[in-house]
């Protein structure tokens, strides 16, 4: 073989070689290339997961953002003149103890009931629901909602062991395993205590995986009618909290009538008198004009008591002088139908008395109103029509909720004759049952009222209509005024006042309506009221 020859055939082999290689390498490329972005995807994820998991500052720091947050929504609050008129705050050293004192119990309280907050990681390794899970005390509950995130099964937990905890937080619970077990998949630990531990073998398939955490029960073990508990979760150190609530079922409460009753049988008029029998009377006989058959019932706490020779008329006698909001409390103890009208006893009924009006708008599915007013008009022919108030801000601080109120009303979509409001008149057509549910302070006797719409304030929906009206006999009675305008008494009005800051833990509420003139000339520059 001459060397031309050789180097020829070392030059052929070379040549196949490298094509050979190129061609391989080629193939191994596009392979590559075609998973890239998967396998990027993987690692990455892969990476993110195992430093979110083996640290807990990323949630710390989230949850102290949103706790400042919150914090900074309910931390201070001022009580400043500005257009207010009058400001109320309680002073005495006392008093603000006392306060406190019962605050504190107060809170702890709603606490126990409350919804506890839940912030959900946005990096989860699995899927779980942070609230709506509800039990009967000493039932249970399955802990729905839990499946793991496919994409961190297939990447980083499925060629691990790792263990699941499941702890009740307050202890008013216990944690279960329901399903089978296949010692091969998955090791329990405290089933049926206050602390499961689910451990899960390497090789354990995603959909087995799925169906062990799907049958995690919650057992409620101690006996409590509304509390709530809170399931912490923890896989690796990710933390999750699962909020159950406990709490005892109420029954509804139903009424034998139906959409063709008699008014009659659906609502009572209630009225409280004292020592204005005349003015009673021409009520009972404007009533009897449009609502014959109507069920009327009077609380009567007059010194020297006149027999009421009405029909369908209930007169229940109270003790000389008990008072205002008892008077009323102990009418509404006594309806048996399922809507309840306020009115005062000196008011008439009119062609716009519309009750029917009002018992329908409670009964619309659209508005779920509870309480409905109407508008009064006096000897002069004009209508009450502004005297409704709404809580404009009800901010909170250290030393209690700053409430300021203003003339004004919320909308109320689709109706255009009513609007919403937190304060009404004494004109108002209530569901009795929800009525009774914030019902009237018995220490309040000469007078009152906006405390039973603060009260009410998240319990009950209120609106106020101007289509419907009642008119307003103004009549003076010697005895019944001297009851009712002590409250033109400097140190009564001023104990009436500090009366709802004390009882409603208020740091200070304006008051723009009517204040005796000695109180104004003591009033400060700053608006603030200093008992003397």
């Amino acid at each position: 073989m001459t060397f031309d020859k050789m180097r020829y055939n070392i030059f052929c082999i070379f040549l196949f070689l490298i094509i050979w290689a190129s061609v391989g390498f080629y193939n191994l490329f596009g392979q590559y290339k075609q998973n890239m972005p998967s396998v990027r995807l993987a690692t990455r994820m892969k990476t993110l997961l195992t430093e979110s998991i083996q640290s807990n500052d990323h949630k710390l720091v989230e949850n102290a953002i949103l706790k400042n947050e919150l914090e900074d929504e309910e931390s201070t609050c001022e009580c400043k003149k500005k257009k207010a008129r009058f400001i109320w705050k309680l002073q005495d050293e006392n008093a603000i103890n006392r306060r406190n004192l019962q605050w504190r119990e107060w809170k702890t309280e709603k606490e126990m009931t409350s919804e506890q907050l839940v912030a959900c990681p946005s990096f989860s390794p699995i899927t779980f629901i942070g609230s709506g899970l509800e039990v009967e005390p000493l039932q249970s509950v399955q802990i729905k909602g839990l499946k793991f995130h496919v994409l961190f099964w297939e990447h980083l937990l499925k060629d691990m062991s790792f263990t699941l905890t499941f702890k009740s937080q307050n202890g008013f619970g216990h944690l279960g395993y329901t399903g089978t077990v296949n010692n091969a998949e998955v090791n329990i630990v405290g089933n049926n205590s206050n602390t499961l531990f689910l451990t899960i073998h390497p090789g354990t398939k995603y959909n087995a995986s799925n169906y062990i955490i799907s049958h995690v029960r919650y057992y409620s073990t101690r006996y409590h009618i509304n509390v709530r508990d809170v399931v912490r979760l923890q896989l690796l150190t990710f933390d999750a909290n699962i909020n159950v609530h406990i709490h005892r079922k109420q029954f509804p409460r139903l009424f034998g009538i139906t959409q063709q009753s008699h008014i009659s049988e659906k609502v009572t008029i209630v009225t409280k008198t004292f020592e204005r029998y005349r003015a009673l009377d021409s009520l009972i006989r404007s009533v009897r004009k449009f609502y014959p058959n109507i069920t009327i019932l009077v609380a009567d706490d007059s010194e020297k008591v006149q027999k009421l020779n009405y029909t369908n008329v209930m007169h229940y006698v109270m003790p000389f002088g008990e008072g205002w909001f008892p008077g009323r409390n102990l009418l509404l103890s006594q309806v048996q139908t399922k809507y309840v009208l306020w009115v005062d006893d000196d008011f008439i009924f009119t062609e716009n008395t519309s009750l029917e009006k009002m018992m329908s708008r409670l009964d619309d599915k659209r508005w779920r109103l509870d309480v409905v007013a109407g508008l009064i008009n006096f000897t002069t022919g004009q209508k009450l029509d502004g005297n409704y108030n709404k809580i404009n801000i009800r901010e909170f601080s250290t030393d209690g909720y700053c409430l300021k109120r203003r003339p004004g009303s919320y909308p109320l979509e689709g109706n255009s004759d009513c609007k919403m409001a937190d304060e009404v008149i004494n004109f108002f057509m209530a569901k009795t049952l929800k009525a009774r549910t914030v019902g009237f302070d018995l220490q309040l006797k000469r007078f009152g009222h906006h405390e039973f719409f603060w009260d009410g304030l998240g319990k009950m929906r209120v609106a106020a209509c101007q289509d419907i009206s009642i008119f307003h006999q103004r009549v003076d009675y010697d005895k019944h005024g001297d009851y009712r305008y002590q409250f033109y008494h400097p140190k009564t009005f001023q104990n009436w006042m500090l009366q709802s800051v004390f009882r409603n833990n208020l740091y200070c509420f304006n008051w723009d309506e009517f204040v005796p003139e000695e109180l104004l000339q003591r009033q400060t520059s700053i608006g603030h009221f200093h008992d003397p």
